[in-house]
Formats: structure tokens, C-alpha cells, sequence
């Protein structure tokens, strides 16, 4: 007779997160901290955004509508979002954490 494995979630625990991105739009602005080894960005903004990540190196676009999954970080505060066209406009950029 076969044997069934256990099956373990691999999300321990998780929830949503929003950040406003800033009125000038140049600058990058970060998650609040909490503590998670994925972070899941959905951008329903309207506007196409950019993440960065550790606030330095090259950003990644992600169109509205579309959503991008970060993994390997410790602390959703580590990811940066702006509007891409750098507008003087806030957006409101939504993301679901897992640790």
C-alpha cells in the first residue's frame, strides 16, 4: 500500500500591506516593517510603478494590473516603490506578505 507524505504549508503566517507612493515622485518609499520571506506587490494603481529593492540598484517596472512576487528578503521595509513617470501624484500600491 502506498504511503501518503505530509503535506506542510510553506506560509507560516501572512497578511496586506499598502504604501502611498510620494507626492513627488522621484523618491522611493518603503513598505512598513514586518517581517516576511515573500512579498507579493499588486499594482492596481492605475499608473505603472517601479519596485527597488534594498535601495540601491536597478528598479523593476510592474504595469497596472500586473503584480510581481519578491522572494529572499527578511522585512517587507526592504522593497521601494515610486510611479514610474516620477508624476507629482501619490498612488496607493497594495501587497500581501508571507513568512
Amino acid at each position: 500500500m502506498p504511503t501518503t507524505a505530509q503535506v506542510k504549508p510553506l506560509m507560516a503566517s501572512g497578511g496586506n500591506l499598502t504604501v502611498t507612493t510620494g507626492a513627488g515622485g522621484t523618491s522611493y518609499v518603503t513598505f512598513g516593517s514586518q517581517a516576511c520571506v515573500r512579498l507579493t506587490i499588486i499594482n492596481a494603481s492605475g499608473q505603472t510603478i517601479e519596485f527597488q529593492r534594498g535601495g540601491a540598484g536597478a528598479a523593476v517596472q510592474i504595469p497596472n494590473g500586473g503584480s510581481a512576487s519578491i522572494e529572499g528578503i527578511t522585512n517587507a521595509s526592504q522593497i521601494g516603490v515610486r510611479r514610474y513617470n516620477a508624476a507629482n501624484a501619490s498612488e496607493v500600491v497594495g501587497a500581501m506578505w508571507e513568512a
